[in-house]
């Protein structure tokens, strides 16, 4: 599926954040960390392909969730002090075509440690803050 040496290619750091195969198999998100300060790329790999596509979404934190309908995923990026902070969805489109990535929601309240997660529960969705 992935091969962590040949991301680690000519890199003083790697670490595979996230391996998360889309509902029908045909894609991978994943992510990969570096520089050792948990602040992960993500990117999303054609696994009948092989090809890995050159979108690279940057500050993301651990956790990747697909959506049923194969193109879609979500994320969290991290705010400057490198918490969890805004829920994003991203619609993967193939060849080129114009994707969205639209912000869903944001942590404000870090002073009562507060934490965002999400997670897709048997399709049912929920997002904790």
């Amino acid at each position: 599926m992935l091969d962590e040496n040949l991301l680690a290619e000519g890199k003083e750091y790697c670490s595979v954040g996230d391996v998360e195969p889309s509902p029908d198999g045909k894609l991978l998100a994943f992510s990969v960390d570096y520089a050792g300060d948990e602040k992960h790329e993500l990117r999303v790999k054609n696994l009948e392909t092989g090809e890995v596509y050159a979108d690279t979404i940057a500050d993301v934190t651990y956790g990747v969730v697909w959506g049923n309908d194969n193109k879609t995923f979500f994320y969290i990026t991290l705010d400057h002090a490198l918490r969890p902070y805004r829920l994003w969805r991203y619609v993967y489109t193939l060849n080129d075509a114009p994707h969205s990535n639209p912000f869903i929601h944001r942590e404000n309240d870090h002073d009562n440690n507060d934490v965002l997660g999400f997670g897709n529960i048997m399709a049912g969705w929920f997002s904790v803050s």
